[in-house]
């Protein structure tokens, strides 16, 4: 891949993250925590960013702190849009950070690639977004081209999905060439960038009078 498309999908978060400036005060309470992920990716992605070409340092301290809030912040989500299941959704999160100690400083350390928490918690997000899609195919009688809790959904369910494939190749360690791991990261970030896309398109689809109500809690 060039380095400039690399670059330039790297910082499509730009639109998501001005969006989610501007409509911040407008969404409902129930959506927060998807603005404060959206900005917290950003300003990951750009401080990572700052560390590669700048000071030429790996990022792995910041991303793997990252991981643990961005997990937090989408439990915290889902918590929001299914009161019914929260106890349910609040145990998997208790059970996510125990994982993320263990992964990041008992077994390992935060100064290396750990993926055993990764890829629990992209199948914990996308269990989440397929429970969450079922209620809407049988609960909402809506467009859900123009719902963005169905929109966000359907980018974290082709986001995780791909993160689960990619991570596992780097848990399990198999002995595949450097060119290899390079095209699936590659991969990762025009996905990312596609789902930065997404989340714009949802943040855009929020009513600035919508009152939001659960229809199933």
């Amino acid at each position: 891949m060039p380095n400039w498309l690399y670059e330039s999908l790297g910082f499509t978060n730009i639109f998501p993250f001005i969006l989610a400036l501007v409509y911040f005060r407008m969404s409902p309470d129930a959506y927060r925590p998807f603005f404060f992920l959206v900005w917290l990716g950003a300003l990951n992605d750009w401080f990572s960013f700052l560390l590669f070409h700048y000071f030429h340092t790996a990022n792995f301290i910041n991303s793997g702190i990252y991981a643990l809030f961005d997990f937090l912040l989408i439990i915290w989500l889902f918590h929001n849009w299914n009161k019914r299941k929260s106890k349910m959704i609040f145990y998997l999160g208790i059970a996510g950070v125990v994982i993320w100690a263990v992964d990041n400083l008992v077994m390992h350390s935060l100064r290396q690639i750990n993926s055993l928490f990764r890829v629990y918690y992209a199948l914990i997000i996308i269990y989440l977004v397929i429970l969450e899609i079922t209620e809407f195919v049988f609960t909402r009688r809506i467009n859900l081209l123009k719902d963005s809790r169905f929109i966000i959904c359907c980018g974290f369910l082709f986001f995780y999905s791909f993160r689960a494939f990619f991570e596992t190749f780097y848990l399990i360690k198999l002995p595949l060439s450097n060119e290899f791991y390079a095209g699936l990261f590659y991969i990762l970030v025009a996905v990312n960038a596609v789902c930065n896309l997404i989340y714009a398109y949802a943040i855009l689809c929020l009513k600035q009078k919508e009152k939001y109500t659960l229809s199933y809690s």
